[in-house]
């Protein structure tokens, strides 16, 4: 028998199989709003970058790094799998590091959430969650 989870649509309870993210349901939603997402993004330059093939190919080594796992959640025990990469320094603020596989992390969007919620409550909080970022990313190249 085939591994299910259940939907990542919040409060729907549709069991899928694992490599799915959606129910039949929620699947058409989801790209809805990446679509609308995508429309509204401010930075244009940004959705570009997002868009080429040396961000597809730095986030695919990422995520094959991390075993598609949110490795957040690994640190407090949970399996998780991961729905994007994320910068830890972010790309406005050090460029040059934006394809650096040691500044990207696999994060499940809740916990992408989290960071980002750390990040804006001010620089220490930032700079605590960086470190922890970094240090989990560090400990990936130890092995």
């Amino acid at each position: 028998m085939p591994l299910k989870k259940k939907c990542s649509k919040m409060g729907c309870n549709t069991l899928v199989d694992v490599s799915l993210k959606y129910c039949k349901e929620h699947k058409d939603t989801q790209k809805q709003r990446h679509r609308e997402y995508k429309q509204k993004r401010r930075d244009k330059e940004e959705q570009r970058f997002y868009n080429r093939k040396p961000w597809k190919d730095t986030r695919e080594l990422v995520l094959m790094r991390d075993n598609g796992l949110c490795q957040l959640s690994l640190e407090n025990n949970e399996i998780v799998f991961a729905s994007m990469v994320h910068h830890i320094i972010p790309m406005k603020e050090n460029s040059s590091r934006k394809l650096d596989p040691k500044n990207l992390i696999s994060l499940s969007n809740g916990m992408h959430n989290y960071v980002e919620s750390q990040y804006d409550k001010g620089e220490d909080s930032k700079e605590k969650m960086q470190e922890k970022l970094f240090e989990i990313v560090k400990n990936k190249y130890k092995k």
